[in-house]
Formats: C-alpha cells, sequence, structure tokens
C-alpha cells in the first residue's frame, strides 16, 4: 500500500527560470526594439533602471542582477547621485537605440544589444549580459565583447574569467542548448542509476533548464508523481513528461501569448509565475486560484509589485545607512582635523619648553637686570 503524499508546501519563487527568461524575451522583443536609451538609474542593491523613449512614449526596464527583468510602471526611488556603476553604464549607452534581446542557450542568461553612431557616423554596438544565475551579474561588454563594466569578478574556468578588460566568455555563458538535449531517449538510457531517483529528479537529470513548477505540471499531465520512485514500467509516461518540458524550449515552438499567477486561495500575496498554464489538464497544487494576464510582462510587472514595499523599505534602509555613513565620516573627519590642531599645538608648547629650559640661565640673568 502506498503511503499518502505529504501536502505540498507552496513556496513562493523570487527568481527568473529559463523558461521565464524565454517569455520575457518575445515580449520585450515586441516593446523595446527600436527604443532610444533615455537614462540608466541605480535603485538599490545590485537593481538598475533603464529608461527608454520612442515617439514620445517611455518604457521603464528593470534590471536586478541574479533575480529578475521585466517593464515597470511604478518607478521606485532612486539614488540621488548615481554610483559608479550606473554612470559607466550611462557613459557607454545613453543615446543608443535597443535593437535586440536574446537568451543564450537555455539558460539563465541574456544578452541585450545596443547600436549607435558617434559624430563621424562610424557604427558602434555595445552588449548588457544579464546573468540570473548563482550570484548574478550585469557585464556591459564593447563590440568585441571585451568587458568595459561589471558588478563582480567570477571564474567560469581556470582559463575563462569574467573581468574588467578581459574577453568575455560567451561561449560557455550557458550550459544547456537546446540541441544538446533533444535526444530524451538516448540520454535517459545513458543514465546509470534511474532506478534509485523519483521521477522529478529524472526530470531534472533529463531536461536540467526546467524549474520545478514547471517539471511537476508535465509529470502530473502523464499521472506521475513527482516525489515517487521512478520504476521500469513509467518509463513511456515519463519520456512523455520529459519531452513535454523539453519542447517548452524548442526555440521552432513559440510560447502563447500571455501569462499566468497562482495564489492560495485567499492569500494576499501569490507565490508563483509561469508564461505557460501550469493547470491546463492536470492541477499539480490544491486550493490555488490561478490569474491570466495577456502578456508575460504584465504578469511579471503585477507578480513582482506584491514585493515592492519590501524593496521600497531595503531601498530606504540603504539610504539612510549611506547618510549615516556620510555623517560618521565627517564627525571622523573633524575629530581627525581637532586631534591634529591638537597635536601640533602640543608639540608647539613642548618645543617652547624645551627652549626655555635650555636657555634658563639667560632668562634668569635678563630678568634680574630688569
Amino acid at each position: 500500500m502506498e503511503k499518502p503524499e505529504k501536502p505540498q508546501k507552496l513556496k513562493t519563487r523570487q527568481k527568473f527560470s529559463a523558461l521565464d527568461i524565454r517569455g520575457m524575451v518575445g515580449d520585450l522583443s515586441s516593446q523595446l526594439v527600436g527604443t532610444k536609451v533615455h537614462n540608466i538609474y541605480d535603485a538599490f542593491s545590485r537593481t538598475y533602471i533603464f529608461k527608454f523613449s520612442k515617439s514620445g512614449a517611455k518604457v521603464n526596464l528593470i534590471m536586478e542582477s541574479g533575480v529578475r527583468f521585466h517593464t515597470i510602471e511604478t518607478f521606485p526611488d532612486k539614488n540621488d547621485k548615481p554610483n559608479g556603476f550606473a554612470m559607466k553604464l550611462r557613459k557607454h549607452l545613453k543615446g543608443l537605440f535597443f535593437e535586440s534581446v536574446e537568451q543564450i542557450g537555455v539558460e539563465r542568461v541574456v544578452r541585450f544589444k545596443f547600436v549607435g553612431a558617434d559624430v563621424n557616423n562610424l557604427d558602434y554596438t555595445f552588449y548588457i549580459v544579464l546573468e540570473l544565475y548563482a550570484k548574478g551579474n550585469i557585464v556591459l561588454l564593447d563590440g568585441k565583447n571585451t568587458v568595459l563594466a561589471l558588478l563582480r569578478s567570477h571564474k567560469f574556468d581556470e582559463e575563462h574569467r569574467t573581468a574588467l578588460k578581459e574577453i568575455y566568455p560567451m561561449h560557455l555563458a550557458a550550459q544547456y542548448y537546446f540541441q544538446d538535449l533533444a535526444d530524451i531517449e538516448a540520454r535517459f538510457d545513458a543514465l546509470p542509476d534511474a532506478t534509485t531517483l523519483t521521477h522529478a529528479q529524472l526530470i531534472s537529470k533529463l531536461v536540467p533548464c526546467a524549474h520545478q513548477a514547471l517539471a511537476d505540471w508535465q509529470l502530473s499531465r502523464a499521472g506521475l508523481s513527482p516525489a515517487a520512485k521512478f520504476i521500469a514500467s513509467a518509463k513511456p509516461a515519463l519520456l512523455e513528461a520529459a519531452q513535454a518540458t523539453l519542447d517548452c524550449f524548442d526555440p521552432a515552438k513559440p510560447l502563447e501569448a500571455g501569462g499566468f499567477i497562482y495564489s492560495a486561495k485567499g492569500a494576499a500575496k501569490a507565490f508563483e509565475f509561469s508564461p505557460v498554464r501550469l493547470g491546463s489538464a492536470a492541477p499539480i497544487w490544491s486550493g490555488v486560484e490561478e490569474r491570466a494576464t495577456a502578456g508575460f510582462d504584465e504578469c511579471v510587472r503585477l507578480f513582482f509589485a506584491q514585493f515592492a514595499q519590501a524593496d521600497d523599505e531595503a531601498a530606504q534602509d540603504e539610504k539612510i545607512e549611506r547618510e549615516a555613513m556620510k555623517k560618521f565620516n565627517k564627525i571622523q573627519e573633524d575629530q581627525q582635523k581637532r586631534l591634529a590642531a591638537i597635536r601640533e599645538e602640543v608639540e608647539l608648547s613642548t618645543l617652547r619648553a624645551r627652549a626655555v629650559e635650555q636657555h634658563s640661565v639667560e632668562l634668569t640673568a635678563l630678568f634680574n637686570v630688569a
């Protein structure tokens, strides 16, 4: 007799998956291509806002290193003085035109392309690479992929690294490519330990670019429990679920327009968002409400808006901390000046005292004469 499954915890997801990137790239391509970079701002830690304009219309794009990218309607509080990285972005990108955005492989990394011309009408190109895996990163590249600015340096391997003035290793930016994952059955047969793994673990090996909610949905559609251990008779259904999961990343099969937000019934905040419907054939959560949006960008904008208050508080905390540090540094500088003045006065008094001691006889005689 099978043990009853434990109720699934509805864990809130706050970072983009590879599928989210695919959905967002499609939405942004139609919105931003041909717009001009009006300005760039740093909002709070690792987060930058690109202001685009076209024929009087304005579009604001937020990029949060390691987390997300999408348009925003409400402009958050920005720092009074842009930081060094924002200034670097402004120097190279302000006034350029947005030409394209693409996902590298089927990985959580995006490349934005900006083009323009100088006073001599010489064309030039710059890129922004937004890394949404690991600790995240935002990297500014020139047309030859040389790193001009970045949030952090890191190594891909012993020979390749992301660092200032180095060539960005674009061929290593993505670990997974669709064509390399295409033969699902052959890759399954090559697994040495299939019977020791759960269905969810097998999907993660066969389609490593898929996030949990997507894999669970496809397994549910195929009649398989994500947490159950694999048995040989389940192979056809598992391969069906894996192929359906991988098909979501097929560049030859565009995603349907739209987005979906999921929240527990009665909950104030949603816990999941997706560019594909995660309940069209079989529900993967009980007691969950679904909300559809016209576009995925709108879906993500609404989802992350529920955390805006926390973001604003974080930004305010950063601002307070910066102001406190300014006051502290000013007080410290004032105290150092006072200490220096006291030391000078002590040294001068010491010199005077020594002079008096050295000439005490002459001074005594002088006073006696007087």
